[in-house]
């Protein structure tokens, strides 16, 4: 399997405004899941030609930092609109974890029946394998891998994790996105409205980063703590009712056909609005719980 190196630089920061200035700059905002703890970096949206737009499949070098990450590419978060890649997720590989991707399946050869004069049907353009990675730059063992990231306060540890929980969050916001709004999707790209357009692509930029993960509370007693996560994010439900109860400005409804008219135009403003002016709320808390070694470090407990 061919392999191309990827070279970036790491983040410090992961929320919305620097995943913003990023993308403003024509940077791509990565993540690498699979090690002892998510690795955010950005790189060049070139980067990533011979690895997206092949239908070869490939092993990543990753470069951040002095360390290079082998990996595989998990998933990628294309503009719905313009095609720019918005967001990469890779996974790391180890010499000793299973890794699941797909590879293309190339015939060789001719089939008799062909040569016959019949037709060669392929179902399958690409199979699913699961597989344990060959490499000599993998992963460290399960024995180095159980290691688990120390702390010299808790409150140091609070707001690490605080940036993984934002992440993950918000990786399962890009994957609701993927399906949703397709036909909106193609009819603003062909009609020329500046405004629409980037209303349109304000409103998922928005939907795509919604999440907002905070330390809500941290408790140290002795040698256990215990850290409280405040997650926030758009009301979907609260969304969708406002979208229903506001259905008479952007549709109409021809009893005689049985069909709905959509004013997509009037939709997406409607949308863009709620978005731009409605506050986050508070959806939900999540605990984990520390404990103090004799190190004196702090890590999470199991």
């Amino acid at each position: 399997m061919k392999s191309i190196t990827i070279q970036g630089q790491k983040r410090e920061s992961v929320g919305k405004k620097s995943t913003k200035a990023l993308r403003d700059a024509e940077l791509v905002p990565c993540v690498v899941y699979g090690g002892k703890e998510p690795l955010h970096f950005s790189t060049e949206e070139k980067s990533f030609k011979n690895l997206v737009y092949t239908p070869e499949a490939h092993t990543v070098s990753i470069e951040v930092g002095g360390q290079t990450i082998p990996a595989v590419l998990q998933d990628i978060q294309f503009h719905p609109i313009t095609d720019r890649i918005l967001h990469v997720d890779f996974y790391q590989l180890s010499a000793d974890k299973p890794v699941v991707m797909e590879v293309p399946v190339k015939i060789t050869g001719r089939a008799k029946g062909v040569v016959a004069g019949g037709v060669l049907r392929q179902s399958f353009r690409k199979l699913k394998l699961k597989a344990v990675p060959a490499i000599a730059n993998a992963a460290p063992t399960t024995k180095e891998t159980a290691e688990v990231k120390k702390y010299d306060s808790l409150n140091t540890a609070a707001q690490d994790y605080a940036k993984a929980l934002q992440e993950i969050s918000n990786y399962g916001s890009r994957e609701m996105l993927k399906s949703i709004n397709p036909d909106v999707d193609k009819y603003v790209a062909k009609i020329n409205d500046p405004t629409l357009k980037k209303q349109w692509e304000d409103s998922n930029t928005m939907l795509i980063e919604q999440f907002e993960v905070s330390v809500y509370k941290v408790n140290e007693n002795g040698n256990d703590g215990e850290v409280v996560f405040l997650i926030k994010g758009y009301d979907e439900k609260a969304l969708d009712k406002y979208l229903g109860d506001n259905a008479s400005q952007y549709a109409k409804v021809d009893s005689g056909k049985d069909e709905v008219e959509v004013d997509i135009e009037k939709y997406i403003k409607l949308q863009y609005n709620y978005l731009k002016n409605t506050k986050k709320i508070n959806l939900a808390t999540s605990t984990v719980k520390f404990a103090k070694g004799s190190d004196n470090k702090w890590q999470v407990t199991k």
